[in-house]
């Protein structure tokens, strides 16, 4: 499923990368400053979807016993199943982990809990799907597929502005997956006899899949605005919001239109009680 806090939601390389870097003024992120809640970040969440409909579904097909038993020799199928099921409850949690991050509890100038839990999960989640196309793929393809991966996380985190973060992380969800989708599609083990069933199986899986999101959707609108902001509001207790030292809370003039008139939708923009510090408190 950031950037300068380096919170990122986003699949990939582990964030002690990114702060050694950080660190070390080889890159400066900045996405920190102008980060906010913005609908089209937290629909991108949803291109996780994709790998992890592509991981079932291939799943499916090796758990399929009459597929299996026809795998030719050396399928390595009881160390790929393995792989594909963890990997694709790992891209399923990434929606939810990016959601939370990238546009429940965000807020500019701020790490939160959400967002450290979503990078790190991203990380482990990158890190098993490397591990596993390593197994299927050559060492150029795979270093260029993490290449492609980690060029979209440094981009995003690199932001100068709002609506250039929006449009870079939304990217970066794009991007990773996409990248991760290839990656589960690509040298599937006993390909000649996969392939017969895994168009089938892709639309199935596709299908439950935009079900359940439909359902939550309606489900969400049902509930009412009230109790969407109870729900925030306890999910907020654990949101620990810090402002790193040294973080400039400043913004220009057209990024703070821009992410009022974005987040205005925003549950956290809504719903902050009185008693919470709001970004204006900490400046």
């Amino acid at each position: 499923v950031g950037s300068g806090e380096l919170r990122q939601s986003s699949p990939l390389l582990g964030m002690s990368f990114a702060n050694v870097l950080h660190s070390l003024g080889v890159l400066r992120f900045t996405a920190i400053q102008h980060w906010d809640a913005h609908p089209a970040v937290c629909l991108s969440s949803l291109c996780f979807a994709a790998p992890a409909v592509a991981y079932v579904a291939v799943s499916c097909c090796f758990a399929d016993l009459s597929a299996r038993d026809a795998l030719p020799p050396g399928s390595n199928v009881n160390v790929q199943l393995p792989l594909y099921i963890l990997l694709s409850v790992l891209y399923t949690a990434c929606i939810a982990t990016c959601a939370l991050a990238d546009y429940a509890y965000i807020r500019r100038g701020h790490r939160s809990l959400y967002g450290k839990v979503d990078i790190r999960f991203a990380t482990s989640t990158f890190l098993v799907s490397i591990f596993d196309f390593s197994l299927r793929a050559s060492a150029v393809e795979t270093v260029g597929l993490t290449l492609v991966a980690l060029s979209a996380f440094f981009y995003s985190g690199l932001s100068k502005s709002f609506k250039e973060w929006v449009l870079r992380h939304s990217l970066w969800h794009v991007i990773a997956g996409a990248d991760a989708t290839y990656a589960a599609l690509r040298h599937v083990p006993g390909e000649g006899v996969i392939e017969k069933l895994l168009l089938g199986a892709l639309v199935r899986v596709a299908l439950v899949y935009c079900a359940v999101l439909a359902l939550l959707f309606l489900g969400a609108l049902l509930l009412g605005e009230y109790r969407r902001g109870l729900i925030w509001n306890c999910g907020a207790e654990w949101a620990s919001w810090v402002a790193p030292p040294g973080t400039d809370l400043t913004d220009d003039a057209s990024s703070s239109c821009a992410s009022a008139s974005s987040s205005s939708s925003s549950p956290a923009s809504r719903q902050l009680s009185e008693d919470e510090p709001t970004t204006a408190d900490y400046a």
